[in-house]
């Protein structure tokens, strides 16, 4: 018996090891590790893209003066850098990767349409970022999920010729890009000025605490 399958094993082995098995293994290693990256891409920079305050570069903190218009300086030097610079770089990467994903599932329909549909798909996460993160977040990862469903469904649904094609239509609208940019870009500092004002209504509505029994005695005794 002990020999027998001794003499299977490596039969077993060599069956393993043709070349329709390993072009099945590799597939399936590709798929997997493909589906892997663009999931965790999605987890993460999706809850980045979803909360209120993204940024917690605070450029103040290495001013070395004590003068408060120096401080106020660097703090608004800060807040431009972030929200002028860093911040459409972030909103060029999400709207390029919801852009791309459109084109290859438009097959081939009005770019200007996929490409509205991507920076509202931005506007709209950032909307919900100041109303509650929760939503916003699961507004975020919803349609690139649901595009990797569709993939997963239907893989035969995208056309790699025309999305190419499609793709290159794009530099025609240079101009529309731009404007949208500048409008996600307004469009954060009017969300961040309404959500100061009202962080700074709800201050001035909070109960004065009355001071404890003890401070007074001592103020009294003094």
């Amino acid at each position: 018996m002990t020999q027998t399958l001794g003499e299977s094993a490596p039969l077993l082995l060599s069956g393993f090891l043709t070349a329709e098995a390993r072009l099945a293994m590799a597939t399936l290693g590709i798929y997997a590790f493909s589906l892997a990256i663009y999931a965790v891409f999605i987890f993460k920079f999706y809850k980045f893209l979803a909360k209120k305050d993204i940024f917690h570069l605070e450029l103040e903190k290495y001013s070395r003066s004590e003068h408060p218009g120096a401080k106020k300086f660097f703090a608004v030097i800060s807040y431009l850098f972030k929200y002028l610079f860093i911040f459409p770089v972030v909103v060029f990467i999400w709207f390029t990767f919801i852009g791309l994903l459109l084109l290859f599932l438009s097959r081939g329909g009005n770019v200007q349409h996929t490409l509205l549909i991507a920076i509202s798909l931005v506007g709209a996460v950032r909307i919900c970022a100041y109303y509650t993160e929760e939503l916003s977040r699961d507004v975020a990862k919803m349609l690139p999920f649901a595009l990797l469903g569709v993939y997963i469904v239907d893989a035969s649904y995208f056309n790699f010729a025309n999305s190419v094609a499609t793709l290159y239509t794009v530099p025609q609208h240079t101009w529309l890009l731009f404007y949208y940019f500048v409008f996600i870009i307004l469009l954060e500092f009017f969300l961040r000025m309404v959500s100061g004002i009202k962080s700074r209504l709800s201050k001035g509505d909070e109960p004065v605490k009355p001071e404890p029994q003890n401070a007074e005695k001592q103020r009294t005794e003094v």
